[in-house]
C-alpha cells in the first residue's frame, strides 16, 4: 500500500492487538481502514496476528513506553484497544487501576492530554465489570478533558444472531471541538441487534473426524455446560476452556460423545472468517487461551461502524 493511498483511508493504531479481532472487524467496514501500527507483547498471539497480517507493522514493545511525541508521529485518527481486564475480574483481585497490569493504559491516557493531535475517534473493549470501576473513572475523565463526546454500551454476539455469550463493555468516543459533557447511560442494544433470529450451533461446526471426546468419569463429575447442533445458545469462551470444565465455555454433544469445540468452532463462534488461520507450531492450549482472551468480530465490527459516524 504506497502512502498516497495510506492517507485516504481512516489511519489506525491497534493497542493490546492479540491475535486481530478487531483489525478483522475493521477489514468487515465499507470504510477504508489502513491499521497503520499494531502493538502487543505477547510472543504468541503476536505470531497468530502476523501470520493473518504480514504487512501490518507489529511492534512487540510495551505501550508502557510510548510517549505523546511518539503517538504523534503516526498522524492515527483511530484508536482501537481491549487493554488487560485481570485487574477487573475476580481471579485478578479486582485491583483496578492499582494493577500494574493498568500502567500501560494509565500511558496511553496521560499521552492523550499531551498530544498535538489526538485520534478523532477511540474504541475501547474489556470486560462487563470494568464499568464503574478506577479506572473507568479515570478513562472517563481524561476522555472528557480532551474534549470526546461518548457512549457506552454493554452487549453480546447473542444479540446479532450467533449463538454465544459474550458479555462485554465498549466504549465509543468522537473529540469534538468543544468539550463534551459526560451522561452516564450505558446502552444495552443497538439498531442493528436482531433480537430473537439467533442462528443455530450447527451452522459454526466443522467437518472433522479428529475430535477428542470426554470420558464419562469426566462427565459425571463436572456441572457442565453442554449443548447440541440444534442449539442457540452457548457459554462463553474463556483463556482456559479445556484446561477446567467447569465455567470455560460449553461443550458440544454429538453422536459419538461430549466433546469440546475446536479452536476453529469457536473462532467461528466468535465470527472470526474462514481465513483466519494459525502457524502450524500454535498449539490447542495457546489458541484457546488466545481466543480466549479476545474479541466478537460482528460485536466490534457494528460499534466500530457507528463510531465513525459520531
Amino acid at each position: 500500500m504506497d502512502s498516497k493511498e495510506s492517507e485516504e483511508k481512516v489511519r489506525a493504531l491497534e493497542f493490546y492487538c492479540g491475535i486481530g479481532g478487531t483489525h478483522f472487524a475493521l477489514k468487515k467496514l465499507p470504510t477504508p481502514i489502513c491499521v497503520i501500527a499494531a502493538f502487543d507483547i505477547n510472543t504468541t498471539t503476536n505470531a497468530i496476528y502476523r501470520h493473518n497480517f504480514p504487512s501490518t507493522k507489529l511492534c512487540q514493545n510495551n505501550i508502557q513506553g510510548l510517549t505523546a511525541s511518539a503517538l504523534d508521529k503516526f498522524h492515527a485518527n483511530l484508536w482501537t484497544m481491549s487493554p488487560p481486564c485481570q485487574p477487573f475480574t475476580l481471579k485478578g483481585n479486582l485491583r483496578g487501576m492499582d494493577d500494574r497490569r493498568c500502567d500501560s493504559f494509565k500511558n496511553l491516557l496521560t499521552s492523550l492530554e499531551t498530544m498535538m493531535s489526538p485520534p478523532q475517534w477511540i474504541f475501547i473493549e474489556n470486560v462487563s465489570a470494568f464499568e464503574g470501576t478506577s479506572m473507568h473513572t479515570l478513562l472517563i475523565q481524561t476522555l472528557n478533558n480532551v474534549g470526546y463526546h461518548i457512549e457506552e454500551y454493554m452487549l453480546s454476539p447473542s444479540q446479532f444472531s450467533v449463538p454465544n455469550s459474550r458479555p462485554r463493555y465498549y466504549l465509543l468516543a468522537s473529540r469534538r471541538e468543544k468539550s463534551a459533557t459526560y451522561i452516564s447511560d450505558i446502552r444495552r442494544s443497538m439498531e442493528e441487534c436482531v433480537e430473537g433470529a439467533t442462528s443455530s450451533i450447527m451452522e459454526y461446526l466443522e467437518d472433522n473426524d479428529e475430535h477428542v471426546f470426554l470420558s464419562r468419569d469426566k462427565i459425571e463429575k463436572a456441572a457442565l455446560s453442554i449443548v447440541t447442533p440444534s442449539s442457540t445458545s452457548s457459554a462463553c469462551f474463556t483463556k482456559s476452556y479445556t484446561q477446567y470444565l467447569v465455567g470455560c465455555g460449553s461443550y458440544l454433544s454429538d453422536p459419538n460423545g461430549i466433546r469440546p469445540f475446536s479452536p476453529r468452532e469457536v473462532a467461528s463462534l466468535m465470527s472470526f472468517p474462514h481465513s483466519f488461520s494459525w502457524p502450524s507450531q500454535v498449539t490447542h492450549k495457546q489458541l484457546y487461551r488466545a481466543l480466549g482472551n479476545s474479541v466478537s468480530v460482528i460485536v466490534v465490527s457494528n460499534l466500530v461502524s457507528r463510531l465513525l459516524t459520531l
